[in-house]
């Protein structure tokens, strides 16, 4: 039902993570890297999980946001003035909403997999989730978590803990 890829620029060359969610419930994560002794795209990480309904989307993510980052001199500005770790924005968060069960951001998947899981409290208060969107909403430089439901409610999550 939803498919979301995020590439990372590393020390060790370009990973490509790929989530996918299916409608049978199942989140597959996929890392490939691309190895330069044989020009082949090397799958070294594959994780899957099973929900009981639908998985309605995946979302990966860092906790900072990089889009209001452009310039060199705001980015600079930004940075000091928000204190951002250059390491901790290269962690990628897994964000799955399901029909059924509530939401769960997975930490870190490069390091911890589908192991290190956050559940979302607020996102079964209501009904059916059908939606969700990560953006820096408040404008601090950190992602906030927005799910939809069938009801017309939006529930927002802050990552910061």
């Amino acid at each position: 039902m939803w498919i979301d890829i995020f590439n990372l620029e590393t020390s060790d060359g370009v990973k490509r993570i790929t989530a996918v969610g299916c409608e049978n419930g199942i989140v597959q994560l996929t890392v490939v890297e691309f190895d330069s002794e044989t020009n082949k795209h090397v799958v070294t990480d594959l994780w899957k999980i099973e929900y009981d309904g639908p998985v309605i989307s995946v979302r990966l993510f860092t906790d900072q946001n990089e889009s209001v980052l452009k310039t060199t001199q705001f980015k600079e500005k930004l940075r000091k003035a928000l204190s951002f770790d250059t390491e901790s924005n290269k962690s990628v968060n897994l964000l799955v909403v399901n029909s059924i069960e509530s939401s769960v951001v997975y930490r870190d998947v490069l390091i911890n997999g589908l192991a290190k899981r956050l559940i979302l409290p607020m996102s079964k208060r209501c009904d059916c989730s059908l939606t969700s969107c990560i953006a820096d909403i408040d404008m601090d430089g950190n992602n906030e978590i927005a799910i939809g439901t069938y009801g017309h409610v939006s529930h927002l999550s802050n990552l910061v803990y």
